[in-house]
């Protein structure tokens, strides 16, 4: 399986006003912060990492939006989800914004 390219267009079509608004509130609506995407997969609900400054950096499962912690059972180097080599570029706050009302505009929940 091939990695995925996210820009602003394809975070709003294939992740959808819901989703995009979770990403928005773990950001915590500071204009600082910034999101990268996990580009393994299919797009659907993929894990994120949100840096809310150089040293504080929050992972979250896009399944639930919670805080990632790995589970019962998991070996570490088993978990690739989380490597810089498999996350996308930096979005800002005002990118997500832009892809939440793109994803509104073309009816995307």
């Amino acid at each position: 399986m091939g990695k995925l390219n996210w820009d602003v267009r394809s975070l709003a079509l294939l992740l959808g006003y819901v989703f995009l608004q979770k990403m928005a509130t773990n950001m915590r609506k500071a204009e600082e912060a910034t999101v990268q995407v996990g580009e393994l997969g299919q797009g659907v609900q993929p894990n994120y990492h949100v840096h809310l400054s150089s040293t504080v950096v929050n992972r979250y499962r896009g399944s639930t939006h919670k805080p990632f912690l790995r589970l019962k059972g998991e070996e570490e180097k088993k978990e690739n989800a989380f490597d810089e080599q498999n996350l996308s570029r930096k979005f800002s706050l005002a990118d997500i914004r832009e892809a939440i009302g793109i994803a509104k505009k073309e009816g995307v929940a």
